[in-house]
C-alpha cells in the first residue's frame, strides 16, 4: 500500500518551496522624521538662587513707620547675550500697607529694593542685562506697621522672586 503518490509528493514540495520563498523576502522598512528646538535661556544664576537673609531685630519701642537698618545681598546672573530682565516677587503685601511684603508678624513688613529702586508688592522692575556676569544688589529692611502684638517674638518672611528673561 502506497502512503503517498508521486503527485502528492510533488504538491507538498511545491507548497513547501512557495512558503519558504515568501519567508525569505526582505522585511518592509519605513522611516519617521521629526524636528525639535532646544532653547538656551539667555541668563542663568551664577551661584546660589536660594538666599537666607537675617534682618536682626527691630525694637518694640520704635514708633510706627520706622525702618530698620538695611541688609544687602546680591543675585548673580550670567547672560549669554543681551537680555531684557523683569524682576518681581509673587508674595502679597501686608494687610496694613501695600508698600511692604507680609511677614509672619502682622505688625512688621519687609521692604525690598534692587539697584536702589523699590520693588513693591504687585510691581515689576525692568532692567537690561549685558552679555557676561552681572551682580544685582538687593536691599532688605523691616518696616514697623503697627504696635507690637503679644510682646514681640521671632518672626520670618519667605519671598519668592521671579526673573523673566527675554532675548534682545
Amino acid at each position: 500500500m502506497k502512503l503517498f503518490s508521486l503527485k502528492s509528493i510533488a504538491a507538498i514540495a511545491i507548497a513547501a518551496s512557495s512558503f519558504t520563498s515568501f519567508a525569505e523576502e526582505p522585511s518592509l522598512q519605513f522611516k519617521i522624521r521629526g524636528m525639535f528646538s532646544e532653547v538656551a535661556p539667555p541668563c542663568e544664576f551664577d551661584g546660589s538662587s536660594d538666599k537666607l537673609i537675617d534682618l536682626g531685630s527691630i525694637s518694640s519701642d520704635m514708633p510706627i513707620g520706622t525702618e530698620s537698618p538695611a541688609v544687602f545681598d546680591t543675585i548673580n546672573l550670567h547672560c549669554g547675550s543681551k537680555a531684557k530682565l523683569t524682576f518681581y516677587f509673587t508674595n502679597p503685601s501686608s494687610e496694613f500697607s501695600s508698600g511692604v511684603y507680609a511677614t509672619t508678624a502682622r505688625h512688621i513688613g519687609v521692604k525690598v529694593s534692587l539697584n536702589d529702586k523699590e520693588i513693591n508688592p504687585g510691581e515689576k522692575l525692568s532692567l537690561e542685562a549685558q552679555k557676561g556676569n552681572t551682580i544685582y544688589p538687593f536691599k532688605f529692611s523691616l518696616f514697623k506697621l503697627n504696635q507690637v502684638e503679644d510682646g514681640g517674638g521671632n518672626f520670618a518672611f519667605n519671598l519668592t522672586g521671579i526673573i523673566e528673561t527675554e532675548y534682545m
